[in-house]
């Protein structure tokens, strides 16, 4: 998401290959199915009935059998990872050592600040010639990803009960703690408020309390076939497709469904949710495509997102423990950056409900995957974007199918009524899904960004670049101390899903290049586009971007403040005051001369490919 710069995301299970290359090591062959006790055997069904699947989260040991469970926030109520490992049912930790021709490994700059190199930053020593900063030892990464889902209640949702005074008094009722006003600093002076980086979150606390509210029909992750151009199931990584079991409640003990519990949370978590369902040990999915399919009774308030693999072995929040691991438990977020994209996030720390008072708006975002490897295209949504879905309602069950495709494009999040997903995509049903299934749904979307009619769809870009020099000249974003060590999405083929209007669409240019989506789904309806909306205001917390800033940061006309030094460095935001406020950022600028530069570059580029 915009706003959260996390400590999550990075390599894979797949130790001393590139499996974007499809090469599998034998080690992971090995591990499958092998690395511990599976104690669920899913019955086989018959063709047609659903996929067969062995997707294993130990529902054995599920939702409270942690003995310091705290069921009214659902706080520390995964299971430990000493209880997995005392029931056999630990997985191994990836390696993440060093090989060849993943990622600018073998053409990446050491750093001067650590002995062996991998400091995230690189500070000051990259360059046009040397664009990419090495990765941490043990965060050699390859294009291999699952997805998460996290959930919450009351404390454990975001920022839990922090608080801190509001800033009322100064004239800024939406933020709290320390502020910057009129280019000082300043800590606010009214009272004490809930408070979650630096945003006065106690419109949201009723929410937090409600807690999420998602139960699963099924959970599955396909690989593409390019050559037959059908999406084939990756069965350790998918759960329940054949509708052999009820649909499991991710927030009830058991799943609310005792022995037949077909899902547990994992000891990893996930960063500001109580709880992370996700899978381990396992094969994950890469190029040259990866879906994802959730079909939910109910989904209100929750996330779902997309990680590297050795990210969720290694633990997305809490790590597994350095003693199971040969070279570093790290999760290797910082340190390897090998990508994040969220799918749908509920806008966590965003105190103004004004247009959504049943809190049902949920986010796509791209700006955390930024960096290295996996970088951002052209309209990385986020919240306050209009990269959003609408979801059921609190206390409203409303089956939905929600299909994520990752491919060369773009990410693609479909949200579809169940009982008319077999007629828009053969093959997902709203109970089960079959193996094999078709590249791409049979009817289009009636609308894009946002997704609030029944069958609509959000789109964001994937950067189409193969040099940093390129991806400057089309307004990719990708983090510029970090830098770019190619582009994982060049791995990945384009899996035919519809453009939105339509084929004949107007297409966009970046860079004097035509992009494979249609202008309107980035919100680029002319050659120059200008902000939707007045510009936003200027301010001298966050300066105009200079001439060097803007070759390095890349925000969009949304969210156009960028974090310019600290942790948070290349995050963007639509809030001027939310950097200034924010501890992981030490400066931070107005991108938004930077976008105008970009779009006189674009006409420009049109002008010149139409002939005029």
């Amino acid at each position: 998401m915009v706003h959260r710069m996390h400590v999550v995301a990075a390599a894979v299970l797949f130790v001393g290959h590139c499996v974007g290359d499809a090469t599998i090591h034998p080690e992971a062959e090995q591990m499958t199915g092998a690395a511990r006790v599976s104690k669920l055997s899913p019955s086989v069904t018959p063709p047609g009935a659903g996929a067969p699947w062995s997707g294993d989260m130990h529902p054995d040991l599920g939702l409270s059998s942690n003995p310091k469970c705290n069921m009214a926030t659902l706080e520390n109520c995964a299971p430990t990872y000493s209880q997995l490992k005392a029931a056999g049912q630990l997985w191994q930790c990836p390696a993440g050592t060093r090989s060849s021709g993943c990622c600018g490994a073998d053409h990446c700059i050491q750093s001067n600040s650590t002995p062996t190199g991998g400091n995230p930053t690189c500070p000051g020593q990259l360059s046009d010639d040397s664009p990419c900063c090495c990765p941490a030892d043990g965060c050699y990464t390859a294009p291999i990803f699952n997805t998460v889902i996290g959930v919450c209640k009351g404390a454990g949702c975001a920022c839990g009960n922090s608080t801190a005074p509001g800033c009322a008094p100064e004239g800024l009722p939406e933020r709290c703690g320390t502020v910057q006003v009129n280019g000082t600093s300043t800590t606010c002076t009214g009272s004490s408020v809930r408070c979650c980086f630096g945003a006065n979150v106690t419109d949201l606390v009723p929410f937090y309390d409600r807690g999420t509210e998602a139960v699963i029909n099924y959970w599955a992750a396909y690989q593409y076939d390019e050559a037959n151009e059908v999406w084939q199931i990756q069965p350790e990584s998918s759960f329940n497709t054949n509708g052999s079991r009820p649909p499991h409640n991710l927030t009830a003990d058991k799943g609310g469904i005792g022995d037949e519990a077909w899902l547990a949370p994992q000891p990893g978590g996930a960063m500001f949710w109580s709880l992370g369902y996700y899978p381990t040990g396992v094969r994950g999915v890469g190029p040259p495509g990866a879906m994802f399919v959730l079909s939910t009774e109910q989904w209100w308030g929750g996330t779902w997102y997309m990680l590297n693999q050795l990210t969720l072995d290694r633990g997305p929040a809490v790590s597994l423990p350095q003693e199971e691991c040969a070279v570093s438990n790290s999760n290797c977020w910082a340190s390897g950056n090998a990508g994040e994209m969220d799918f749908l996030e509920t806008p966590w720390d965003v105190p103004d409900l004004h247009d959504d008072p049943d809190y049902s708006k949920s986010y796509s975002t791209q700006y955390n995957q930024i960096g290295r490897c996996f970088n951002g295209g052209v309209n990385g949504g986020g919240f306050g974007s209009e990269n959003f879905v609408t979801t059921s309602k609190p206390g409203a069950p409303t089956p939905m199918v929600y299909v994520a495709v990752v491919d060369s494009v773009g990410v693609w999040v479909y949200k579809i009524p169940a009982d008319r997903v077999e007629d828009v995509w053969p093959g997902i049903g709203r109970t089960t899904i079959s193996a094999t299934v078709q590249k791409a749904p049979n009817a289009v979307p009636t609308a894009v960004n946002p997704c609030t009619d029944e069958y609509c769809l959000v789109f964001t870009s994937n950067c189409q670049a193969s040099t940093v020099s390129d991806a400057r000249a089309q307004g990719c974003g990708f983090n510029g101390d970090q830098g770019w060590c190619g582009n994982w999405m060049q791995k990945l083929a384009d899996t035919g899903q519809p453009l939105v209007p339509g084929p004949n669409c107007t297409r966009d240019i970046r860079g004097g290049v035509t992009m494979p989506w249609c202008a309107s789904m980035v919100d680029h309806t002319a050659p120059s586009p200008p902000p939707p909306g007045p510009p936003l205001p200027p301010t001298t917390a966050c300066p105009r971007c200079t001439s060097a800033q803007c070759e390095a940061l890349h925000c969009g006309w949304t969210a156009p403040y960028a974090c310019a030094t600290g942790s948070a460095h290349g995050g963007c935001t639509s809030n001027a005051s939310f950097w200034p406020s924010s501890t992981s950022c030490t400066s931070c600028c107005d991108t938004q001369v930077c976008n105008a530069a970009d779009s006189r570059s674009s006409v420009h580029a049109h002008d010149a490919a139409a002939g005029v």
